[in-house]
């Protein structure tokens, strides 16, 4: 998944020594509890220039005033840039494609006339629905309206660099094109590719079906802790593609993944879950020299910053999210909020939904449909390693019953074909 980290280095790269005033079109806000400064495009590129920062939304400029880089910063929306003075570059970053077409082509002859030596500007490739990140932040100005073209930048004369799933732009002035217009893309992005490999590709198992050098306490009563089955076995499934790096665990419920996780990387582990309760019995029955537990409601803004704290703090590497994240109501922003935090590996499991269904039990807030599950993929260019048929509690009581082992369960619920009803079992790499 690309970050500000990745466009930070090219920016730095092009910028002119001669630039001393800077215009940044959409400049965004900066939390210290939510964005690390050096992830932030006006610190990292412009702090020490003469800044004139304008956003629509109110909050955001407070934030800027509050957290700077120094410079002037003003409530204005973009179409309304022409009455400003000229700056030596203008930046205009995630903004264009919050702007209809008509307001688009007004915006973009005023950055061209504006820029005095340079220009940049980014923003996703193609049209991406965004409309949780609208509920998110609070911002009706966050709404994406149109779907931005490369090629169209590369005709002004931009040199355009590919960031799947963004582009970033530049132009040094004397190359522009005088008429901007834009030749908007009528298709969203394409369908995902899934990438199928082998469960396991290198690697000695052990006769449990575990990763060498680690044994599972197996017995039936841990297998049916959870309070479904199915947790189990995609730990045990996600274990063998994992790293022996500190983890964390969300929606950990009481915590019997967790300890099974930890167990395995013989490193510290993080069990985060909404409920008290849950934490409390985590706490009482799944605890151990490597495990912690902490209470937070990453349905709420201010727990997701903590979430991120806990993080960095931990050093954590990777992340597992066994059947939860179709409770929450921001799944993008909490899984871009891991990577920004220095999560390597995302392990996420979430039940196959299709557009005809209705799919509200358990309290699911975002069910990953067809057509929802495509656009996520898509987005963080996740691999979906396998798919979990549909569980049966009854069906694995008599399983046990008759002796069947770890070894039988593994070879039989998972696929590499995806069933009508089940589970994704996908893995995002940084």
């Amino acid at each position: 998944m690309t970050t500000n980290l990745d466009i930070i280095p090219l920016i730095k790269q092009f910028i002119s020594p001669e630039v001393a005033t800077v215009l940044d079109v959409g400049c965004g806000f900066l939390d210290s509890h939510y964005d690390l400064y050096e992830h932030d495009l006006l610190w990292t590129c412009f702090a020490g220039k003469d800044i004139v920062g304008i956003d629509a939304f109110g909050p955001n400029i407070q934030k800027r005033e509050q957290f700077g880089p120094k410079g002037v910063y003003l409530e204005m929306m973009a179409e309304d840039i022409d009455v400003l003075a000229p700056r030596d570059l203008v930046i205009c970053h995630h903004v264009l494609e919050h702007l209809s077409k008509d307001s688009f082509d007004k915006v973009m002859k005023s950055i061209l006339s504006l820029a005095k030596k340079q220009i940049i500007i980014g923003g996703p490739i193609g049209y991406v629905d965004n409309s949780y990140h609208v509920e998110f932040t609070g911002n009706q100005y966050e709404k994406h309206e149109i779907g931005l073209d490369p090629e169209y930048f590369k005709k002004l004369g931009f040199k355009v660099y590919y960031l799947p799933p963004v582009f970033i732009a530049f132009m040094d002035v004397a190359g522009a094109v005088s008429s901007a217009k834009c030749d908007l893309m009528d298709s969203e992005f394409p369908k995902v590719q899934s990438n199928l490999p082998a469960l396991i590709d290198a690697g000695n198992t052990s006769d449990n079906g575990s990763t060498e050098g680690y044994t599972v306490v197996y017995d039936k009563d841990r297998m049916l802790e959870s309070i479904w089955v199915a947790h189990y076995l995609i730990y045990q499934k996600f274990i063998q593609l994992a790293d022996k790096s500190i983890t964390i665990d969300i929606c950990s419920g009481t915590g019997a993944g967790t300890k099974l996780i930890s167990e395995y990387t013989e490193k510290p582990t993080i069990g985060v879950d909404y409920s008290a309760d849950a934490i409390q019995l985590a706490t009482a029955n799944n605890s151990s020299v490597n495990t912690d537990y902490y209470r937070l409601d990453l349905n709420e803004y201010q727990d997701i910053c903590k979430l991120k704290d806990v993080i960095r703090n931990g050093k954590v590497k990777q992340a597992f999210f066994i059947e939860g994240i179709e409770h929450l109501k921001f799944p993008y922003e909490i899984v871009l909020s891991l990577l920004e935090a220095g999560v390597e590996k995302v392990f996420i499991s979430t039940p196959i939904v299709h557009d005809n269904e209705v799919n509200d039990e358990h309290f699911h807030i975002t069910p990953f449909t067809d057509s929802y599950s495509s656009n996520f993929f898509d987005r963080f260019k996740a691999d979906i390693v396998s798919y979990c048929k549909y569980i049966s509690l009854d069906t694995i009581k008599k399983e046990l019953d008759h002796g069947y082992t770890l070894d039988f369960f593994m070879g039989n619920y998972f696929t590499d074909i995806k069933p009508k009803c089940g589970n994704y079992l996908i893995k995002i790499t940084q």
